[in-house]
């Protein structure tokens, strides 16, 4: 999973938000809010659905979703 993260953030940077700079905080930012995401997402989705594979289906949207626009107006913002 970290190796997925180090690589995703690369990717988002360059491709997705078109951001050729990078620094330090906007490292840290990626990471917390991988962590907020993969957390408030898959922990949400235990509460709602419990266990199983609609719950994990349900954590992955919710996963999802808020990491686009967690990296879109907090990691990457111009």
């Amino acid at each position: 999973m970290f190796l997925g993260s180090v690589l995703s953030f690369f990717l988002n940077r360059h491709f997705t938000f078109g951001v050729r700079h990078w620094s330090l905080k906007m490292a840290v930012l990626f990471a917390v809010n991988m962590c907020v995401c993969y957390f408030t997402g898959y922990k949400s989705a235990e509460l709602l659905l419990g266990v199983g594979n609609a719950a994990l289906l349900c954590g992955m949207v919710i996963f999802t979703i808020m990491n686009f626009f967690g990296q879109k107006f907090l990691v990457f913002r111009r």
